[in-house]
């Protein structure tokens, strides 16, 4: 995943080259709950994705040189999909107003 994509990224609204690739980042505000992940939807779940950060990434050529192996111990992956899971606000969810 992510050595060969089609997807323009900000290109695709702004024209500028320099935005090929770049995408938006959403809140992590209920992460938890707004699975499958990345811009295309391709890892299914949060501990895929801390694990696809952990490796550094696929390489691309739009890929951000500050894009770096996090070398994270499993403990600290563990630790880190903990506090994810903590950015969850259940009051948010279940409030009628805000329910599609």
């Amino acid at each position: 995943m992510y050595e060969n994509y089609n997807d323009p990224g900000r290109f695709r609204f702004s024209k500028d080259s320099n935005d090929i690739a770049l995408f938006k980042v959403p809140t992590l505000r209920n992460i938890e709950v707004t699975d499958p992940y990345m811009h295309d939807g391709s890892i299914k779940t949060l501990k895929e994705v801390i694990a696809h950060y952990n490796s550094g990434g696929k390489s691309h050529s739009n890929k951000s040189s500050l894009i770096k192996p996090l070398k994270l111990t499993k403990d600290e992956a563990n630790n880190l999909l903990a506090f994810l899971l903590t950015l969850t606000d259940n009051e948010f969810l279940n409030t009628p107003h805000f329910k599609q």
